[in-house]
């Protein structure tokens, strides 16, 4: 943070970032790293507020929901919607489950044998169950794709007003061949905008370590949204 919720200017802005750094009881020696949700614009602003930037901007995939199917699908690349289409044509089955507590387990641990092959980290499971806790049904949509009753891919979103996050994925081997994660993602695509989502956020890009993570959310007619950065 902070997130500004009201159009505030930027003299105002830079003031509340002083005494944000000024207040916040943390104890010496002390550092309040501040990483708003602004876009490379508010740059300015926070060297204005005698700031000192200690980590690069942060680029994340956002996608306009605030359109139709036929425009949505237009925005795709053709080699991302080329693999949409074997999805389609591969007779698979999708589903968005309505969560009660434990539907996600499975999920959840697909995802933890995903982090240790892998090798990288994330959100730890307790925070799918707090967030369920906190929102109920209405705050995460789980979309599984199917072949009979195997299951090949599954994606779980975060609904949070009118947007939502991208929060976790996964394929099987067999997925991946017919392309199921690309089906997971438009079927998903379709649940959320029933639920009133305007933008979806797929999550962070990094072209080094995950260039094909990256060109799968950028495929599907993300745009990069290139936040502000970390400040002192």
């Amino acid at each position: 943070g902070p997130v500004w919720l009201t159009d505030t200017d930027a003299a105002d802005r830079a003031e509340i970032y002083r005494l944000i750094r000024r207040s916040i009881p943390v104890p010496r020696p002390r550092a309040v790293l501040l990483t708003p949700d602004m876009t490379e614009t508010e740059r300015p602003v926070l060297r204005r507020a005698r700031l000192t930037e200690v980590m690069t901007p942060y680029a994340t995939a956002c996608l306009d929901l605030d359109r139709d199917r036929a425009d949505l699908r237009a925005a795709q690349k053709g080699k991302w919607r080329n693999r949409l289409r074997h999805a389609e044509q591969a007779g698979l089955t999708t589903s968005a489950a309505r969560l009660r507590p434990g539907a996600a387990d499975w999920l959840l641990q697909e995802e933890a044998h995903q982090q240790r092959a892998r090798r990288y980290a994330a959100l730890p499971p307790a925070f799918v169950s707090a967030w369920h806790k906190a929102t109920g049904t209405e705050g995460m949509v789980l979309m599984t794709a199917k072949r009979g009753a195997e299951r090949l891919a599954a994606m779980l979103f975060l609904v949070h007003g009118q947007g939502a996050t991208y929060h976790i994925g996964w394929t099987s081997d067999a997925g991946r061949a017919v392309s199921a994660h690309n089906l997971t993602l438009w079927r998903g695509i379709r649940a959320l905008q029933r639920k009133g989502v305007k933008v979806l956020d797929m999550g962070g890009l990094n072209t080094e370590d995950t260039p094909g993570i990256a060109r799968f959310k950028l495929g599907a007619g993300a745009e990069p949204r290139v936040l502000c950065g970390s400040w002192v």
